[in-house]
């Protein structure tokens, strides 16, 4: 089984909706540091 590393926005939503669909914790990405200051720069 391979682990999937890079996923798209919607990947990762996909994923979140169905952990919730069989019932398991979905938890709260962090950001990196790097990724908020992209985000503090946009």
């Amino acid at each position: 089984m391979e682990t999937p590393t890079h996923l798209s926005a919607e990947e990762r939503d996909l994923l979140r909706r169905l952990a919730r669909l069989r019932g398991e914790k979905v938890g709260v990405e962090e950001k990196g540091f790097f990724k908020k200051m992209r985000d503090a720069l946009s």
